[in-house]
Formats: structure tokens, sequence, C-alpha cells
């Protein structure tokens, strides 16, 4: 559902914003890569590495292609921020970090690429930041919270067996306890030995 709203988004808004301005191949072009790496969305979490690659990639692409116009954010869209996203929460060690850095590679690479260059690298880093890094640490923290709170569980779940076992231990203890106690103790019913006349 995530990926078919990414989808729908970003195919309206790069058409709407282009339509008239590019030749029609290319309009169709970058669209159909648009619906490519936004349905790749839905794809196995495995795979989020890939997509984050191919969004990067279509972000240079776009650049490359789409006059300096003002479009390029619409190239650098939601399916980046859910692929930063993915790739942040199901992603994990060296695999995680690449896919970030497929990430900021691609919006660095085609805010640089488009138009005139920033006047100052800042802006490019603050682009990566806004596109990639943020969705990317949303996802890990997510990740993490959601490792956390199932830990807590599992050890609050843990402790009341312990409980529950310990009790039960007590009540077999008590029980047996009360049974030596009367085996030991003479009945109050039992008649006491007669004495022999003297």
């Amino acid at each position: 559902m995530v990926a078919g709203f990414c989808l729908l988004a970003d195919t309206l808004t790069f058409y709407y914003d282009t339509a008239g301005t590019l030749p029609a191949t290319r309009l169709w072009g970058l669209m159909a890569g648009l619906v490519l790496v936004d349905a790749a969305l839905a794809s196995a979490a495995r795979l989020s590495g890939l997509v984050a690659l191919a969004q990067a990639m279509l972000a240079l692409i776009g650049a490359l292609a789409v006059p300096d116009d003002g479009t390029l954010t619409d190239l650098i869209g939601a399916g980046t921020l859910i692929a930063a996203y993915r790739s942040g929460a199901w992603l994990h060690g060296r695999q995680a970090a690449l896919a970030l850095m497929y990430l900021a590679v691609g919006s660095i690479g085609a805010h640089m690429i488009a138009g005139p260059a920033p006047t100052d690298w800042r802006v490019l880093v603050l682009d990566a930041v806004k596109e990639a890094l943020l969705a990317w640490l949303v996802g890990r923290y997510t990740t993490a919270r959601g490792a956390h709170i199932a830990e807590l569980e599992q050890r609050t779940a843990r402790e009341r067996e312990r409980a529950r076992h310990a009790l039960a231990d007590a009540i077999v203890e008590e029980r047996s306890a009360i049974a030596r106690d009367l085996a030991r103790s003479p009945s109050p019913c039992a008649t006491p030995p007669r004495r022999s006349p003297s």
C-alpha cells in the first residue's frame, strides 16, 4: 500500500510538473523509471539495498535528463524517503551503510548535475540529510525501539514464569511440611493406653 501511494504521488507530481517541458520519449521514459523503482518498494526486505541503489540511479539519470527548472526534486520524492526508511529499518551493518551511501550520493550528485552548482557545499550536505539520512535514521530508531520493546516483553514473560514456578515450589514445600508435621504428631482421636490396676 505504501509503495502504491509513493508510486502515485511521485508519478503524478513528476508528470504535472514536467509535461510540456520534456520531449515525450524522455518524459515517458522517466515516468517508467519512477514506476519501476517505486513499485520495487513493495519487494522483500532483503532487497532494500538494491531498491536504494535504484532510487539513487534514477535521481542521477533524472538530473541529466531534466533541464534546470526546479523539477529535480520531483524525482527525489516519496520513493526516496521510503527507500531510505526501509534501508535503515531492515538492513544491518555494511548493507545498511551502503544503502545510505547510495541515497546520499544520488542526492548530492543529482543536485550537482542539475542547474547552477550551489555556492556552498553545506547546501548539498543538507539536501542529502533531508532526502536520505533523516528517513534512514527513523528506520534505524523504529527497528531498535521495536527490538527493545520485544526484549522487555520477553523479560517480563520470563520473570512471570519464574514467579509462577517459585510459587508452585513454595506451595509444594508448604504441603510437604504440613504432611510431615501431621505424620509426627499423635492423632487427637487416638485413645490413651489403659493403665493396668495395681
